[in-house]
């Protein structure tokens, strides 16, 4: 998505969609350009995105619009950025955890993933909390037991739903 922010592509894509029903699904990795950026590997991702995102607010479309995130140890500690900056343009969020692609032991995933463990504790103290549906609900219980914070009843999730097949 680092090109809606080009007017004419845009305008292009706009003008191919269903008038009626459709939703874009804008990956945002970080609360700020250094996160974001590290995370995809291309410096200056983050800015095209967030002018992407103001050129639909700008058009009054971001109610077209899903946030997704993946969490990864590169930006747990920026889940507070990232949902302050998710809470200014007001879309759903859909929050995802990596998975492996191979058995490999190389797989990236293994030096990208972090513990539901590590995840539940920020999730849950984002404000509003960030909500993920494949956090196990045994980590959410017992850090609300050791933690009294709450982990099962906030972090909602959404209707929206984004297309598993697509990501």
């Amino acid at each position: 998505c680092t090109r809606l922010g080009e007017p004419d592509y845009l305008d292009a894509l706009l003008d191919v969609l269903p008038r009626e029903a459709y939703t874009l699904h804008i990956p945002v990795y970080g609360g700020d350009a250094a996160t974001h950026d590290g995370v995809v590997g291309k410096g200056g991702a983050f800015a095209q995105v967030i002018a992407g995102l103001d050129a639909l607010a700008g058009m009054d479309l971001l109610d077209r619009v899903l946030l997704l995130t993946v969490i990864t140890v590169d930006n747990l500690a920026e889940l507070p950025a990232m949902r302050r900056l998710f809470a200014e343009y007001g879309c759903p969020v859909q929050v995802f955890l990596p998975f492996p692609t191979t058995l490999d032991p190389a797989d990236p995933f293994y030096q990208v993933a972090a513990s539901h463990s590590e995840m539940v504790g920020p999730m849950t103290t984002c404000d509003p909390p960030l909500g993920v549906w494949e956090l196990l609900p045994c980590v959410r219980w017992r850090h609300e037991r050791d933690t009294g914070e709450p982990a099962l009843s906030r972090g909602g999730f959404n209707a929206v739903i984004a297309n598993m097949g697509n990501l």
